[in-house]
């Protein structure tokens, strides 16, 4: 039982695995910051969620950065974002906030 259960597992994977490579295109995003920005949660088709140290914070962080916080943004159709601003007053506190999912 055991054999013929990897047996299936085994097909079921070779039979739906990818044997093309995928084309994908990097460009950079307009509304990048010049600290860290990461994170990236989709929120909805348009918007997205991120983790960003683009804050003027007085605390920071070990590499000179200020401590991270959320942002949403608008997806515009070419790809790139825009209206960024901060989540919420809700979520600021005295840690970093980052890598959130839905």
């Amino acid at each position: 039982m055991k054999y013929l259960f990897i047996s299936l597992m085994l097909i079921t994977f070779i039979g739906f695995s990818q044997t093309t490579p995928g084309e994908y295109t990097i460009n950079l995003v307009k509304e990048s910051s010049k600290n860290s920005d990461f994170g990236t949660t989709f929120y909805t088709y348009e918007k997205i969620i991120f983790s960003s140290a683009r804050g003027t914070f007085s605390k920071k962080w070990d590499n000179g950065q200020p401590f991270l916080d959320l942002y949403e943004a608008v997806i515009e159709p070419n790809g790139q974002i825009s209206d960024v601003k901060n989540l919420s007053a809700r979520l600021d506190s005295k840690y970093h906030e980052s890598n959130v999912a839905f």
